[in-house]
């Protein structure tokens, strides 16, 4: 199952959406979407 951490700035909801969606999609071409773990670490 493939991990992902992303160190970002607080807020910006909507285009942590999108890059959820699209790390998601790029990882699916290769591997089961099901198993992908995106982690968010949200900095101030």
């Amino acid at each position: 199952m493939p991990e992902i951490t992303v160190s970002m700035a607080a807020g910006r909801t909507e285009e942590k959406i999108g890059m959820i969606r699209d790390i998601t999609q790029a990882l699916a071409k290769n591997l089961d979407a099901d198993a992908v773990v995106i982690q968010i670490n949200k900095r101030r």
